[in-house]
């Protein structure tokens, strides 16, 4: 989880897409994600449970905040290292 969550860290700012598509940025304040173009934010332990469900159905992951947009992270290539 450590190299997951240092690759947040280091792209933050970058423009990022959801599933669906919807472009979005972020920045790190502490240990959370805090969406530039919503008013959520996203804790680092909800990243690590998410990393968990390990699934391709956005659905699976409403549980979180911003779930829509915490998917499109963990299934980004820059964050994940594919």
């Amino acid at each position: 989880m450590d190299y997951i969550w240092r690759n947040i860290k280091q792209h933050a700012g970058e423009k990022f897409h959801t599933k669906t598509g919807v472009e979005f940025s972020y920045h790190i304040r502490n240990d959370y994600i805090v969406l530039e173009n919503t008013n959520r934010s996203i804790p680092r332990k909800q990243v690590e449970e998410a990393l968990l469900i390990n699934s391709d159905k956005v659905s699976d992951y409403n549980k979180f905040q911003g779930y829509a947009y915490l998917f499109g992270l963990i299934h980004d290539a820059r964050i994940i290292g594919k």
